[in-house]
């Protein structure tokens, strides 16, 4: 601040205090001392304590919506464990199926209650500014011995049966890591547990026990400066504290405007000599008439005045205009204040402000996500690793190489949003089928699936790329002409529950005719396509299976044999090598949709069909189970066995 004399209206003069760190204007008085708004200042307010965070949590709705959302929102849908084996077991033996042990890990992890849990802490961590759980991972270490303050022994944990929720009041920060080359530096290394619940500093001999932040999954309030979390014991602050004075104006008003509902219509009674009767002390006389009149209005629904006395009675309405308006604002105020749109803290979107909200809502739904992978999923990684390498656990004590956490998609897709999705989608298959990038078969067989609409493209990228090694002749395959139906008529119909027991479906039909079309054109071996659809459709039996069949075209089989024998000038094969080439037709990969199948089940049922279920190469659709290697093979093509069972199969090479 510098002042100096500047003449102000003619030849008056005035000491002004000149700001240089802003806008000022002499003649209004902007920025000078003139100007009510240079002695604003921001002034802290006090530190809500723990009882006042308890009362606001417990009692005032809106601030216990504040804190629930995020944490209910989180795990509203949940997680899902992912776990990819790298072990290859051709003989299907192989560590454990990736599902099973999926599942069987979420079990456990739910019969520890890890969800409701960590939606518990994160509340707490919220309300009170730090929120923990206790995990119950035993390692050998016991109060007793001691060892409760040394670092969780990983590799030594025999079970772990129990999860306890604490929330700030029941911890407190006692020793911190104190070597600046730590990553830890600063950070908390042990904790104090008491068994009641206490907001100042506590010594070691008022706890129950101490110990070490390994053994403590820890969750924290809103982002606090060092100097505040000093003040605050080592914790972060409540999300309650900054928008504390937003919440009591919104409150405050709310109760107002309670009372405005309660005198919107004032009865206003005139009577002469109101003001004589008070000044004589006559208020019998006043009270009296009051009741008559009362009375008669219970009585007759109408009130009865003296004309001659000059008596009057009116109602003054009070006038609502400009109210809603200005509770759509404080609305909007307190939602900016907690961080969330109105849509989400009131329930419903502000009227006449012409905004859906969706906007809003991307934000929204983009922090959830955020937090998520920043706090939620640490904590459940951590704790399900934990409860994998016990011994007791479910997988005794082994943890897959490559396993992780992820989240369901939490935001709902509108009708008409999914709507312009398809159409764009449509859009887009359409210009990729121009450019022969795609074929429409496998554009209509990805788009429309067992379970609905699907945006995943499926696509067979081994056949893709021996086409591009030269292998597979492009025209052959990608235009390949649509497989003439074959009728089978077989001797005798079977009557009653044997026609329910053996009828097929429309996809099952499908499949059949292009496994008989496959082995009637030299494609596929006769045994091979038998073996096919019996997998397939268990409810046939082989004498129907080989009638379906037939047996192959003689000219078709040479046709083929033609196309393969190498080199051009060979002896013609007699009958039993025609029948040895056919037979040569195998299956190179196995090929279930994600849709209809998992990992485990795919693995399943290729062992209940005689099929190798050795190692899985999963792509974003599919479930892979390679049977014998693309450089086997002379051509190959793809077949649907069955609804959700692909099948890339071509002949053997010679």
């Amino acid at each position: 601040m510098a002042t100096k004399v500047i003449p102000i209206f003619g030849d008056k003069m005035r000491k002004v205090k000149e700001r240089f760190d802003g806008f000022y204007n002499y003649v209004t008085g902007l920025g000078t001392g003139r100007d009510k708004m240079t002695y604003n200042r921001f002034q802290r307010s006090g530190r809500l304590d723990d009882e006042t965070l308890d009362a606001l949590y417990s009692e005032d709705d809106i601030a216990a919506r504040v804190c629930d959302v995020v944490p209910e929102e989180e795990l509203r849908k949940g997680y899902e464990i992912n776990i990819a084996l790298d072990t290859e077991d051709e003989s299907g033996d192989a560590l454990a199926e990736t599902s099973a042990i999926a599942e069987d890990v979420h079990t456990a992890a739910d019969e520890l209650g890890l969800e409701k849990k960590i939606i518990e802490a994160r509340v707490w961590a919220r309300v009170f500014g730090g929120g923990a759980l206790l995990l119950g991972a035993d390692d050998g270490a016991t109060k007793e011995n001691g060892m409760l303050i040394e670092p969780l022994n990983e590799n030594a944990i025999q079970q772990f049966d129990h999860i306890n929720v604490l929330d700030k009041r029941y911890l407190h920060p006692n020793t911190y890591y104190d070597d600046p080359t730590d990553k830890k530096f600063g950070m908390p290394r042990t904790y104090l547990v008491t068994p009641e619940a206490s907001s100042g500093a506590i010594t070691a001999s008022q706890a129950t026990l101490e110990i070490h932040e390994t053994r403590l999954v820890v969750f924290g309030g809103t982002r606090t400066t060092i100097r505040t979390r000093q003040e605050n014991g080592g914790w972060n602050t409540s999300v309650l504290q900054r928008m504390n004075s937003t919440l009591y104006q919104f409150g405050v008003s709310w109760d107002a405007l309670a009372h405005i509902i309660q005198d919107a219509s004032q009865g206003v009674f005139k009577m002469r000599g109101y003001l004589d009767a008070l000044a004589a002390d006559d208020l019998g006389t006043i009270m009296a008439r009051l009741d008559v009149m009362d009375m008669s209005r219970s009585i007759v629904r109408a009130v009865t005045l003296d004309a001659d006395e000059g008596e009057s009675f009116e109602r003054q309405n009070f006038s609502w205009s400009g109210i809603r308006d200005v509770y759509e604002m404080l609305s909007l105020r307190l939602a900016a204040s907690a961080r969330m749109p109105v849509t989400i803290l009131f329930g419903q979107s502000p009227a006449g402000m012409d905004a859906t909200g969706d906007s809003d809502l991307e934000w929204f739904y983009g922090t959830i996500e955020s937090s998520q992978h920043t706090e939620v999923k640490p904590a459940l990684e951590y704790v399900l690793r934990l409860l994998m390498l016990s011994k007791s656990g479910p997988t005794s004590g082994k943890v897959p190489e490559n396993w992780g956490v992820t989240f369901p998609e939490l935001r709902e897709i509108k009708p008409k949003a999914q709507a312009e999705i398809e159409k764009l989608i449509g859009d887009r298959d359409a210009a990729y089928i121009d450019r022969g990038i795609l074929t429409p078969e496998e554009v209509a067989t990805s788009r429309f699936t067992v379970d609905g609409w699907s945006m995943n493209t499926q696509i067979n990228l081994e056949e893709r790329r021996a086409i591009l090694e030269g292998d597979i002749d492009i025209d052959d395959e990608l235009d390949e002409p649509e497989p003439e139906p074959v009728t089978p008529t077989p001797e005798g119909e079977p009557e009653g529950e044997e026609i329910q027991k053996k009828a097929l479906n429309g996809a099952q039909t499908t499949a059949l005719v292009t496994v008989a079309t496959g082995v009637q054109a030299g494609e596929l071996g006769r045994e091979s396509g038998i073996a096919i659809i019996m997998a397939s459709n268990p409810s046939l039996d082989r004498a129907t299976v080989e009638t379906i069949v037939g047996e192959p075209d003689p000219e078709k089989l040479e046709a083929k044999v033609a196309a393969i024998r190498v080199p051009a000038d060979a002896p013609e094969p007699d009958e039993d090598e025609l029948e040895d080439i056919v037979d040569q037709t195998e299956i190179q990969t196995l090929i279930f949709s994600k849709e209809k199948y998992s990992a485990a089940d795919a693995k399943k049922w290729a062992k209940n069909n005689k099929f190798k279920a050795g190692k899985v190469d999963e792509t974003e659709d599919s479930i892979r189970l390679r049977q014998r290697a693309p450089a086997d093979f002379e051509r190959m093509r793809t077949i649907e066995l069955k609804p959700g069972i692909k099948a890339v199969v071509g002949p053997l090479k010679k």
